[in-house]
């Protein structure tokens, strides 16, 4: 009898651990619209406030912590408003084209970046 529930025992401890293997954390890199303070949440934002600004999840906090080193900003225009943006992603569309000469590393310095650039400066 009592090796019954050994085994019973056993397969419901087995089922625990595939159960909890199944359940992946994702992480994301974050960056709150009034701040523009990024940070790493294991949650993907469902508001407008709190905005996605990395191209994907994260595996592992380590590298989410790696993709926010690495994040760029771009300065674009829109080709039919001519209003210029900061975007985090290289455009790869003909109708919002990329009006900076590079690649920022954080956000403050594409806003800078942006008040140099002729085709911006009347934002």
């Amino acid at each position: 009898m009592t090796g019954k529930y050994l085994i019973a025992a056993a397969l419901v401890s087995a089922c625990a651990v595939t159960a909890s293997a199944q359940t992946t954390t994702e992480y994301y890199v974050v960056q709150d619209s009034a701040t523009k303070k990024c940070t790493i949440v294991d949650k993907k934002p469902t508001t407008s406030t709190i905005v996605q600004v990395g191209p994907m999840a994260f595996k592992t906090r380590t590298e989410a912590e790696a993709g926010m080193k690495t994040t760029e900003y771009y300065v674009v225009q829109d080709s039919a408003t001519k209003k210029c943006t900061i975007v985090d992603k290289k455009p790869t569309t003909s109708t919002i084209v990329q009006v900076g000469p590079m690649a920022f590393k954080t956000r403050t310095e594409a806003e800078a970046g942006m008040k140099t650039i002729t085709v911006c400066s009347s934002n």
